[in-house]
Parts: structure tokens; C-alpha cells; sequence
């Protein structure tokens, strides 16, 4: 049984949200195939989040711990069992705090892909990428209009 490898790189850091590119490597290369975006929404979890989980689970919800939101992105469908490699790499960013609920989304998005192309293609500016990133799910989206290239060379984007 093959095992999986997945390198992050860290694409893009501000105060809620975090963008990092994952890179699958194979015997061939190594090749980029989606991004991770964590986002922490500040708040709770409540029911209406985890509306996937068996009601019993949430006939009696008590959870006041902070709520932060992983999305998976890739160009291409994968097998579930990348899937499922992903979704755990995706939880040990988040599931060792000491008081946060997480929730990960998987997503295949040919948008993303053809925008990641267009932006490699034209300038290798890939702020807009991130911008789609955000804004395609995000509950809290920021506007990244400002972000210059030069910002991306630090360890925070934040101004």
C-alpha cells in the first residue's frame, strides 16, 4: 500500500484566514493539486454548522468552543482515500487546541484551477487565487485589493 505524501506551503497568513498550497509528491514530481484555507470564524459552533452529524448529536448541544473552518480545495477529483489523507492533515492544524471545534469542508473546484493557470500565466501574481479562495466560503471575507506582491514575503500578512 502506497502511502500518501503531501508537502503545505504556506501561501498566505492574515489574522483569520490561512492559506497554504498542497503539493502531492509522486515517484514522477512533485505537483500542485489544491490549497488548504483555515479560517476561524470567531464564534461558536452550533448546530446549524454541523448539519452533516447524526441528530442525536445535536438534540442536546453544549459546545461553546470556537469554531474554525478548514476547506479543502483540489483541481482534479481524487480517490477517497487522498481524500481522507487530506481531511487528517487538514484536522492536526487545528484539533490540538485547547478549546476549538473544527469542521473541514473537501471541495473539487476546476474555478480555482483554471484561475491558479491564468494567473501563472500571466504574471504569477496569485492574489486573486487567494482572493477566490476567501470569498468562495468564507463566513468572515476579507478584501485582499491592498495586498501587494512584496506583502507575500513576509511571515503575516496583516497590515
Amino acid at each position: 500500500m502506497k502511502k500518501n505524501c503531501y508537502f503545505l506551503q504556506l501561501e498566505l497568513n492574515c489574522k483569520n484566514h490561512m492559506i497554504l498550497a498542497i503539493n502531492e509528491d509522486t515517484k514522477e514530481a512533485r505537483s500542485l493539486i489544491g490549497y488548504m484555507v483555515l479560517e476561524d470564524v470567531n464564534r461558536p459552533g452550533t448546530p446549524n454548522d454541523f448539519k452533516d452529524l447524526h441528530p442525536v448529536f445535536l438534540k442536546d448541544w453544549d459546545d461553546d468552543r470556537n469554531l474554525i473552518f478548514a476547506r479543502i480545495y483540489t483541481f482534479d477529483s481524487i480517490t477517497e482515500e487522498k481524500i481522507d489523507t487530506l481531511i487528517e492533515l487538514a484536522e492536526t492544524f487545528i484539533e490540538f487546541k485547547p478549546s476549538v471545534n473544527h469542521k473541514v469542508n473537501f471541495y473539487v473546484s476546476k474555478e480555482v484551477s483554471k484561475l491558479f493557470e491564468k494567473c501563472w500565466e500571466k504574471d504569477m501574481n496569485m492574489i486573486p487565487v487567494y482572493q477566490w479562495l476567501i470569498d468562495a466560503n468564507s463566513e468572515n471575507p476579507i478584501s485582499l485589493e491592498n495586498l501587494k506582491m512584496d506583502s507575500l514575503n513576509h511571515l503575516s500578512q496583516d497590515e
